[in-house]
């Protein structure tokens, strides 16, 4: 078992999962904070790393493509602060980090957890309607939409304000 306990978050490794819990720290984003709690299965991973930096550094996971339905919604274009899937790391936990990394990559090679794409999700999606200051997610039966405001980042041709459609 491993555990990174930081200002932006806290993650526990126990061999099986990882259960990421957003922090209450100001840099924590509003969509992280509302997605809560997320409990991912380690055959939904690709890889791990750790980004050193002067002051913080950066885990990140990579999972597995199609492997969560939020990452297939939003087209991995979440800040720093709303991705769920990355953590920041003061200095003096860096060693802790690195611990961290080599627990889950131990795990990942001793289960042969393969890095190819999957056919389905191996993550539930959100809890729907979710509704943030940058947009808002709602889910039919056969599809979901999602509205972005365009408060969140400057308009630009390949991400435009309204709602887009997912089969």
């Amino acid at each position: 078992m491993a555990e990174i306990i930081q200002k932006d978050g806290t993650w526990v490794f126990d061999g099986d999962a990882l259960r990421l819990t957003p922090g209450r720290d100001k840099n924590v984003g509003l969509f992280r904070k509302t997605l809560g709690e997320l409990v991912v299965p380690l055959g939904a991973l690709a890889g791990v790393s750790f980004e050193q930096g002067r002051r913080t550094g950066r885990l990140r996971l990579r999972l597995r493509d199609g492997a969560d339905p939020l990452l297939h919604a939003t087209g991995g274009r979440l800040t720093e602060g709303d991705d769920p899937y990355q953590l920041a790391v003061e200095s003096d936990r860096y060693g802790v980090a690195e611990y961290f990394v080599e627990e889950v990559r131990n795990a990942l090679l001793l289960d042969q957890v393969p890095a190819d794409p999957v056919d389905e999700y191996l993550l539930p999606g959100p809890a729907v309607p979710l509704s943030v200051s940058a947009g808002t997610a709602r889910r039919a039966s056969t599809a979901s939409a999602y509205g972005w405001s365009g408060t969140g980042r400057p308009r630009t041709p390949s991400r435009r304000p309204g709602p887009a459609r997912w089969p």
